[in-house]
């Protein structure tokens, strides 16, 4: 496979022409009859290889290990604003006051650990308290609505406390137009 991605940089190195131009066509052939020859530069043929192949030929990508893999973003809610985000991080944090309006707030967790299962608790002070467990292989995702009053509305302190193993991700979103 590495043979084929170092022919195409040097089939276009070689249409371009120009000084070392046999060499190229050497380095071609030999790759080509089944050789080892280490290429002039290899960072350059990868750069060539990857702005000029289409989807067909490219190589598959490299595997990523799960648990190396990133916890990503939650997504927005529909009809929901984005008010806060943090992640993805590891440990307690302590995320700062948010606003309480009247209506549907929303309050989304995703998290991975890397051991066994583990939880997160996350905290806004005195409306809810909520524990999610992470999973080991696999992004765990937990959504919660809060149905607010307007006689609950305010604003209340956001705390997670995940241990160092557990990456997480949280997000505290508000009704459409809640907050300027």
């Amino acid at each position: 496979m590495r043979a084929k991605r170092t022919t195409r940089g040097t089939a276009r190195a070689t249409a371009a022409g120009g000084a070392g131009t046999a060499g190229w066509l050497l380095l071609s052939t030999v790759l080509l009859a089944g050789c080892t020859v280490l290429a002039p530069s290899d960072a350059s043929d990868a750069a060539d290889t990857s702005d000029t192949s289409d989807a067909s030929d490219a190589a598959p990508p490299p595997a990523v290990e799960v648990a190396t893999a990133a916890v990503h973003r939650p997504e927005v809610q529909q009809g929901a604003d984005e008010f806060t985000a943090v992640g993805p991080v590891r440990g307690y944090h302590h995320l700062g006051a948010v606003p309480l309006v009247a209506g549907a707030s929303w309050l989304a967790v995703n998290c991975r650990s890397d051991g066994p299962r583990q939880a997160v608790t996350v905290e806004v002070e005195q409306v809810t308290e909520v524990g999610v467990t992470c999973e080991r292989e696999e992004t765990t995702s937990f959504l919660t609505r809060l149905d607010l009053t307007a006689e609950e509305a305010g604003s209340a302190q956001l705390t997670v406390h995940g241990p160092e193993g557990v990456e997480w991700y949280v997000a505290f979103q508000l009704p459409d137009g809640a907050v300027d």
